[in-house]
This record gives C-alpha cells, structure tokens and sequence, in this order.
C-alpha cells in the first residue's frame, strides 16, 4: 500500500509536477524557428568557429555582439549561444530545449528557495507554498516572449543564477558554512555577465540573510519570529500533519488538547499558590509551565533550559549582522569590481538602449510608470491579437483574484501573518524594478514583458506565501485553549480553500499562456518558410540580376519575426544557407527597428532605375510563399494627376487641364454622415471623419508618390488626430489597408502614400479611399496624385550606391576590406552588399539635394542626426531637436554638402534629411524621404 506521507515527502514529485507544468505550456516551442535578432546571434557565433576568434574576446573586452543600438556587457549571454551552436549548429529546436531547461531550473528553484525558508512552517504547508509558487511562476502568462525567442533566454538564465545565488544564501545562514558562500559568488558573476538584472541580488541576498539569519545558540521560535528553525509552538501544526525539518513529528491534535488542559490546571495551581502567598510572608516562586512542545521532547521558550531573548534585543540584532556582513560585504564588493569592468568595456555603468530608442525611453519614462495599463496587464496578461475583446477570462480571473484576496485576507486577520515575508518580497520587488526604470510598460500583445521576467518571481510567491503560512499563538495560553478549537478548524478551511484557488489560478494561467504562446510558435512557421522560400528565389535568379523583396513580417500578435534587412539576409548566408546565394535580393526594411509598415522609398525608388532588376516580390503569410507583384516602371519625366472633383451631387466644371487624369473622379464625403457639403466644397460638422474617394484611376503604384488634398482649414479648425486610415483597391478587386501619416499647412494636406510596402504591392490602382480624422470645417479645392519631386528635394550620397539592405557605406577600416558581398563577376550590379564601390568608399561624403521642382524654394537645409538616431523612432519635436547632431544651410534650389569627417570617427548608422525654404526661411513642401550612412572603424 502506498505510504502518501513518504510520497508527499519525495521531492522528484513536486520537481515532476513543475516539469509537467512547463512542458504542456511550452512544450510546442520545441517545434519552432529561429526569430528576430536569433538569426544574426548565431550568425555571429558562427564567425568564432569559422576561426574568428577575436569576436568572443570582444564581448568580455567591450559591448555585446557590437550592437550599436545598445550599450550592455553579457559576455555569458554569448557563451549559452557559443555552447549550443556547438552541438547544435542550426538546429533551433537545441537552443530551445536550451531555454526550457533553465526555465525549469528557475521553476524548481523558487521551489527551492521557498521551502528552505518555510521549513519552520511544517512540511506540508511548506511544501503547498513552495509548490504553488513554482507552478504560477512556470504557468505564467507573461513568459512568452522570454520563453519563445531564443535570445529571450537571457532573463531565463540569469534568473537561474539569481535565485541559485537566494538558495545558496538560504543554506549559508541556515547553518554559516561559508562554503555555500563560494556558490553565491559564482552565482553573482555568471547572472551578472548574462544581463544587469542581476544587480538586484545583492540587495535581496543581504535582506534574506538578515531577515532569516540564526543567531548561535538561540531557540526555535514562535511562528513568523525572525529566524530559521522549524517552529514546533504552531497552533495548526497538529492538525495538517506538519513534520519539522528534523523528522521529529508535531503533536497530534489530541495530544495537543490534553497539554493545553495540563496548562490550565497549572494555571490554576500557580494562581492558588500567588493568592497564598499574598498572606505569607515568604515570596511565592511560580513552577515553570509546560507547553504543547515540551511533549514532542523539544525545549519550550518557557523552559528553564532556554534562556528567552527579545528577537528585537541589541545582542540577537548584532548576531544577526555577523551573520549577514559576509554576504553583504562579498556581494557589494563584487558589484563595485563588476561596475570597473563595465565601465572599462562600455566606458559606462548604465548602458541599455542606445540612440534614438534610448532617448524614446528616458523622455516618455513618466508617462510609462504612471499608465495603469501596464499593471492591469500584469494582472490579466492576456494577448489582445489572440484573446481580442474576450471578457469571460477576465472574468475568471477577477472572480479568482477576489477569493484568493478575501482568503488572504482571512489567513492575516486571524493570525497567520508572515512578516519577515512580506518584507523580503517587498525588497525583492523594489529591487528587481529598479534596473527597468527605462523599460516599464508592455504593450497590447504583450510585448516587453520580458522586462518584467524577474517582477513575476515575488508576485508568484505572493498569495502561497499568505495562505499557507501558519497561525501564531496570540495572548496567553488560557485564551489560546478557549480559542485553539475555532481559530483552527477555521484555518483548516482555510487553506482547504486557498488550495483549490490556486488550483484555479495556475488551471487559468496555463490556459493563458497556451493561447498566448501561439503567435510566437506560428511566428517561428513563418520564419522557417521564409528562409527557405528566401533561399528557393536566391537560387533561382540569375548571377547578375536582382530581385526586390517587400512585406517581410516584422511581427505578428506581439511575435518578433524579421526585424529588418540585415537580419533577411542572414536568411541567405552561412551558417543558415549555403555560400553564393547573397547579392541578390534588394529589401527595404528599417535600418535596425522601426514602423513596420514603412519602407526605404529613397532606396525602392533607386531600385526602380536599376536595369538588371529581374521581379517584385510580396510575403504572403497566408500562402507562406512570395508572390510576385508589379509596381510599374519609373517615369522618365514625373508629371502630376490632377483628379476632376466632385463634392456632393456638384460636379466643377472649369477643371480641365493637360495634366488631368481622365476618368478619374474624386468625391467627398464618400460615405454618409461623414459632414455636409456645399458647392464650393466647403465641409462641416466631419464629426466622424471626412472620407475623400479618388476613382477611376488605372494607374501604377510607381507613378506617383503623395495624394494631395489642396485646402483651406477655416479659423482654428484642426484635425483631431495625426494617422489616416488608406483603403486601397487594384483593377483586378484585391483590396488593401493601412494606415499613413498625413501632413497639414494653409493649403493642402499632404498624405505620403509611397511611404508604405502596401501601396506598392497593390498592383494596378483602381481607386483609394482616404479616412481623415474627425474636423469641425474644411474648404476642399481640389486632390493631385503627385511624384515626390513635386512635394519635398530628393537626396543622394554622390558617387556611392546603396548596399542590398538601402545604407550606404562609409568604410574607414585600415584594411579597407572590400564589402563582403561584392562581386567582381557581377558586372551589372548596380547595388552591392555592405555598402560601397571598392573606389569611391574612401572617399569625402557628399550630399547632393535637388528641389527644382519645389514652389518658391530659395534654399536648402541638411539635417545629420545624431549617430544610431533614426527619424521613425522620434515620438515628440524636442525628441528631435535633442538627436539632431548637425544642420547645413546652403542658398539655391540645389545643393552640394560635403559631410565633416568628425562625423565618421566611430561605427554606426548616421541618418539625414533635406527640405527646401522659401525666401523667408520657412518650408515649403515636405522633408524628402531620408538616406542612411553605414561607418565602418576599427
């Protein structure tokens, strides 16, 4: 017969249950790809085995990888990658088991953590709080990202070694063998080097060590006293067959009846004998009352044999320091010596994001901790792409946080108050929220919750650590026998009751975290197809033709696929694919991060000149296959499409023009209830929106570049909003959707269609619908479909062509080796991987502007951003103001800018813009669509 005792008592059970746990909710990642920045990580790792060896010795000597968007020194980071594409090479599903593993380790370790420090409590309400906080941790909607995205293991394993460092701490005071010591300052130093959250053990380890520090030769305590020894004084012991750390068993509930009974009769003697004494003149000397564990042979506070201390007294407080110091001290002199290191490496202790994400960051940091979304989202961490407006499991959820409150609140009101707890816990938080000062908030879909990895440590351990800690014994012992019946068969209850709440609260969780964790497995389909499909249309174009590629997928429901160009074309080279297959696809994604929706148009419009281009491709995440589209060509001369308007049942009449398109009809409002027009175009009362229907068109994509919308804005009417919704339809009835920014000044409104993917992959336009935000008044003169020459200066880097991902390289290496992926067979190629002609590389950087088509413009601003800046990740004007590293004024509706040489000392991307003004200074048109420069140094 099985002895559920020694079962219950068999840790492989509870570490069996952790490891089911992340299994059924993580276990389809197994099945996934590489995503996002995987693919240039393993690229990199890749280099060191190929004989690059000075890429490793660089992640300990300087920044990780040589991100320029980031400032962070995580060389361990890179050895988990090292080790796995050791054995691995690209076999995703390695490196995932990788993270499952050290996903379990962390699970299995706040078991760990837990029980060591409730082991006073008894085995089984240990074993309950341990055991539920592993399961909230492991079953943790909020762990996707972290889980699902190979790099995202960098939370998961400097996790593991955070919490190895609190269990080895927990072992060191429990007895003071400072070997376990040895174990913490390992523990430090690989967390530490795999990501800064690890400065937050430090601050936790010392806390525990106080909190739970022994002093020598002092007794086991009451429940929740500041110490670390099993407490055999617990008035629910008896009753949930707690068994001490010792394997002594607690007395039984009749055992402990008939001992509270013996005290009261005791009681009662000692009170005969005080009231004798009161006629005697010899002083009346009280016998020493026994207590309920004095039963069990263990020595009572109350014994002679122990001498009761104040855990508040000087000599405890002092004992507890000594115990405490070498953990501080050897923990807080390895951050200083770590803080040296980091500063030699990054010439900086703070690091994180660098550039225009890093100063996003730091502007919007207030508005981010004081936005209440976040923690609803921490709180009911659903992913809006796949759980949309579904209200029942918000529902569920709430109805399980109000019983589990009310229950906790329950346990603190009739004793059961862990004090030392919930002070650690609040160390604990403070501590692992301060190193993301910059990083607070997540997203709709989830996305960021990585960031908030190491909050939902304590927040798991929160209700186990309440519910099952145990009873204290409050008044004297009288008063505890008249109360010890009901307190603790309400206790009983109790915890009969918090069980099934967190029951239903990890059921809840797994539910939500399988349904979250499907777009980061579809994301990973979606990778793999394209690497395939990227590499099929490689192999299939031939040596000195290109294709151009669009649509590739950033992300879907908060899922990180293809971040940009550079990390396509990993895609098509070593280790991923074979040699010789680059320098053949053209993309034009943002240079690191940016709007999904956007494309290089500088670049496109470049590649629409090229004449070796072989086909336009789209991603079709539907097919998983690219399908071929076209755009049309290049005009030679760019001309205007004036569009005849038609406002309500009022046609214009004297609109004829040479450049009006024929047959095309724009009209206004195109829906109703969309604001009354009279016959001179005058719209009011928009409340909802003015939408504007450009038809008839027949008409490629390449054409033009800006829909204009010419206009007056009577008094102080403006639009309530800055985003216009696009709604596009091609002659053969495929419709598109997105949405585009508009720009507004006394006479028109400027909407800069060529701006996005999804304009050009429409085909053959037959019409388009604009949605513009809701205004009071507007006066409608007339809409033109316009190239770009007409609305803002075109800009060029002379003498250098762009590379296949759009920057254009400045090389100012010693070596100056040439591009890695210039071809000398390829004669025709006019776009060449890295960035520059082997001859013109060298060279000064000059920047050619032409505004000759622009109305009234007297000359010409260059503005230079700041190095790693981008325009796209600018949120506010002062944003740009602050990243703007230089501007270069010249006279003229052309110009020629010749680049300092300052501006290249160091590697990184450098982004510029032109716009023209007229003889007052002011702009005229629109900043032309800006270039990138790629530096290469030593």
């Amino acid at each position: 017969m099985i002895n559920l005792r020694k079962l219950l008592s068999n840790p492989l059970i509870y570490v069996t249950i952790l490891a089911t746990a992340v299994l059924i909710c993580f276990g389809r990642t197994l099945g996934s790809y590489f995503l996002a920045d995987d693919f240039g990580e393993v690229a990199y790792v890749s280099k060191i085995f190929e004989g690059d060896w000075a890429r490793l010795w660089s992640n300990f000597t300087g920044n990780y990888m040589q991100v320029p968007s980031m400032a962070v020194y995580r060389p361990w980071l890179l050895m988990t990658l090292f080790f796995d594409y050791s054995i691995w090479k690209t076999n995703a599903a390695g490196y995932y088991a990788t993270n499952l593993l050290h996903y379990l380790a962390c699970t299995i370790l706040i078991f760990t953590l837990v029980r060591l420090l409730t082991s006073y409590w008894g085995k089984l309400r240990s074993n309950l709080a341990a055991t539920f906080s592993g399961l909230l941790f492991a079953v943790n909607p909020l762990h996707c990202e972290s889980v699902s995205w190979v790099v995202g293991r960098v939370d998961i394993v400097c996790l593991t070694y955070y919490l190895l460092g609190l269990v080895s701490v927990a072992l060191y005071v429990r007895n003071q063998n400072k070997k376990w010591l040895i174990l913490t300052f390992a523990s430090f130093w690989l967390g530490i080097l795999t990501k800064e959250m690890a400065i937050a053990l430090p601050v936790t380890a010392t806390v525990l060590a106080f909190l739970w520090a022994k002093p020598v030769g002092s007794q086991n305590p009451k429940s929740n006293v500041l110490n670390f020894q099993p407490d055999e004084n617990s008035q629910e012991a008896s009753q949930l067959g707690n068994v001490t750390d010792g394997g002594t068993s607690e007395p039984s509930r009749a055992t402990a009846l008939a001992a509270l009974q013996k005290l009261d009769q005791e009681l009662q003697a000692q009170h005969s004998s005080l009231t004798a004494s009161s006629e005697s003149p010899s002083p009346a000397i009280a016998k020493p009352i026994a207590s309920p564990a004095n039963l069990s042979g263990t020595p009572s506070s109350n014994s002679p044999s122990s001498t009761p201390v104040s855990p508040l007294s000087p000599s405890i407080l002092m004992e507890k320091i000594k115990v405490t110091v070498p953990v501080a001290g050897m923990l807080f002199a390895c951050t200083v010596v770590y803080f040296i290191i980091r500063y030699a490496a990054l010439g900086t202790i703070t690091g994180g994001y660098t550039g225009s994400i890093g100063d996003s960051q730091i502007s919007g940091i207030l508005q981010k901790w004081t936005d209440l979304d976040t923690i609803s989202r921490i709180l009911f961490p659903f992913n809006q792409f796949v759980f949309a407006d579904d209200t029942a499991h918000k529902t569920m959820l709430t109805v399980l946080y109000v019983a589990l409150t009310a229950l906790a609140g329950a346990r603190l009101l009739v004793g059961a108050t862990p004090r030392r707890w919930l002070v650690f816990l609040f160390f604990a938080t403070v501590a692992v929220l301060a190193p993301i000062y910059q990083l607070w908030g997540i997203g709709y879909n989830l996305e960021g919750s990585r960031f908030v990895f190491f909050l939902t440590v304590p927040l798991s351990m929160l209700f186990p650590i309440i519910l099952f800690a145990p009873l204290e014994r409050r008044g004297s012992a009288s008063e505890s026998a008249t109360a010890n019946k009901t307190l603790n068969g309400a206790g009983i209850k109790i915890v009969a009751l918090s069980v099934l709440a967190l029951v239903g609260l990890t059921a809840a969780y797994a539910k939500t975290t399988l349904r979250n964790n499907i777009p980061w497995v579809h994301a990973g389909k979606q990778t793999d197809a394209i690497t395939k499909k990227a590499q099929a249309l490689s192999k299939s174009t031939p040596d000195g033709s290109l294709v151009c590629v669009v649509g590739i997928p950033k992300d879907e429901g908060g899922a990180h696929m293809i971040l940009n160009g550079t990390t396509f074309r990993h895609l098509i080279t070593p280790p991923f694919a074979g040699p010789g297959l680059t320098g053949k696809i053209l993309t034009f994604e943002p240079v690191l991060f940016g709007n999904p929706e956007k494309i290089d148009t500088a670049h496109f419009k470049q590649a629409l000149k090229l004449k070796d281009l072989r086909a336009f491709y789209v991603w079709d995440m539907d097919k998983k296959d690219f399908v071929p589209f076209d755009p049309g060509a290049s005009p030679v001369v760019p001309q205007p499409f004036r569009i005849p308007l038609s406002s309500g049942q009022t046609k214009e009449t004297d609109q004829s023009s040479s450049d009006m398109l024929t047959g095309s009809l724009a009209s206004f409002p195109y829906t109703r209830q969309r604001g009354d027009v009279d016959a001179k175009g005058l719209v009011e009362n928009a409340n909802a929106g003015l939408g504007i229907r450009v038809s008839g068109l027949k008409l490629r994509p390449a054409a033009f570049d800006y829909m204009v919308i010419n206009c007056k804005l009577p008094g102080n009417s403006t639009f309530r909003g800055t985003k216009c919704k696009v709604h596009i339809e091609s002659t053969d009835g495929k419709k598109t959707d997105f949405e585009s920014d508009f720009f507004v000044n006394d006479e028109s409104i400027r909407i800069p269609l060529s701006a996005y993917w999804r304009f050009y992959a429409a085909g053959e336009l037959a019409s388009i619908v604009v949605d513009l935000p809701p205004i009071s008044e507007l006066a409608v003169d007339g809409v033109a479909l316009l190239p770009d020459s007409f609305v803002a200066p075109t800009i060029t880097a002379v003498g250098r062509h762009s590379s296949n991902e759009g920057s254009f390289a400045v090389d100012n290496r010693l070596n100056n080796p040439k591009s890695p992926g210039s071809s000398k067979s390829s004669k025709t190629r006019a776009v060449v991987e890295g960035g520059a002609s082997p001859s013109t590389e060298n060279k000064a950087v000059t920047i050619a502007v032409n505004a000759t088509s622009l109305k009234d413009a007297q000359s010409i601003e260059v503005q230079v951003l700041r190095k790693n800046f981008f325009f796209d990740n600018f949120t506010s004007e002062a944003a740009l103001i602050n990243g703007t590293e230089q501007t270069f004024n010249t006279t003229g509706n052309i110009a020629t800018v010749n680049l300092p040489a300052k501006l290249f000392t160091s590697s990184g991307y450098i982004q510029l813009r032109a716009r023209a003004l007229n003889g007052a200074k002011q702009q005229t048109g629109e900043y032309s669509a800006p270039i990138t420069l790629r530096v290469l140094t030593d």
